[in-house]
């Protein structure tokens, strides 16, 4: 019988990954595997709750505002040349 590799729970590469939750960026078996595990740690927990809210606070508080067409030629132009 072949040994199974280490599931150990690293909280440093949850923290990494959980903004690829909150931003949206992950499919969803992802999603339910890493949030299945953050549920089962106190700190990743709160670390998630924490970034959830400060990325609400973020959405609810900012303006978006869209740049001049000139601005927008201008970058697509600079793009453009360094390709």
């Amino acid at each position: 019988m072949e040994a199974k590799p280490s599931t150990r729970h690293n909280c440093k590469e949850v923290m990494e990954r959980i903004h690829s939750i909150i931003d949206g960026e992950m499919t969803r078996h992802d999603r339910q595997q890493l949030l299945a595990e953050i549920e089962n740690c106190t700190h990743c927990t709160e670390h998630f709750v924490k970034s959830s809210k400060i990325k609400t606070l973020l959405h609810l508080k900012l303006e978006r505002k869209s740049c001049g067409e000139a601005l927008l030629v201008s970058i697509r132009n600079k793009i453009s040349n360094q390709h």
